[in-house]
């Protein structure tokens, strides 16, 4: 919010919709018709579930955070619509932050599905696990550039040219981002910091289940 991250009407319908299909493809999962020998969680709040949120959410905070610091230096900071109340105005703060924050809940729901022993699995739950390829797949073709149309339907900026740099990377952390950024180009950067969010989220969710 303070560096004026906004996201458009269009972004907004989009995420909405993918969400309530989840939400809805979610409730259509069959329990197995054998009761499992195993218990399941006596609580919503107990440790395993409160500590894989933990480590889900502290995952998908730092992706969204290493995105916003690499796209700074991408956006004039003078710009009117970076004010925390100013217009919509798709640029590349706006666009790295949406993709993030839509890989971020679609994993949400990827990894936290439960399947055995209690319910279907994610693959037999047909029209949620195509749901959730289609979002992924999506979100890979507008990352990497694939089919441009889409992004403008998304409401996304074209993604820069790492040395087209608005303002200099201050401090290491910005420096070393924008470094990685130039070696592969910034599409990849973005397409690779995605699948880092969801491989840490579930390895998060596995370490959770394993451990406690």
């Amino acid at each position: 919010f303070l560096h004026g991250v906004k996201q458009g009407d269009q972004q907004l319908t989009v995420l909405g919709l993918a969400v309530a299909a989840l939400f809805y493809f979610v409730t259509r999962a069959e329990p197995l018709p054998v009761l499992s020998e195993e218990r399941p969680p006596s609580s919503v709040l107990c440790a395993q579930a409160l500590i894989s949120i933990a480590l889900q959410f502290g995952v998908h905070v730092t992706t969204i955070a290493l995105a916003t610091q690499a796209s700074l230096v991408f956006v004039d900071p003078y710009d009117m619509s970076l004010v925390p109340d100013g217009p919509f105005n798709p640029n590349v703060l706006n666009s790295c932050t949406f993709m993030l924050t839509c890989i971020a809940t679609i994993n949400t729901f990827a990894v936290n599905y439960r399947g055995r022993p209690f319910m279907q699995e994610l693959r037999e739950n047909k029209l949620m696990y195509r749901s959730l390829q289609v979002c992924y797949a999506v979100l890979a073709i507008c990352a990497l550039e694939v089919f441009p149309p889409l992004n403008d339907l998304m409401q996304l900026t074209a993604l820069p040219n790492v040395h087209d740099r608005v303002v200099e990377p201050t401090g290491p952390l910005s420096s070393l981002l924008i470094h990685v950024a130039e070696q592969i180009g910034f599409p990849f950067f973005l397409f690779w910091l995605m699948v880092l969010d969801t491989f840490l989220a579930f390895l998060a969710e596995r370490i959770a289940r394993r451990f406690f």
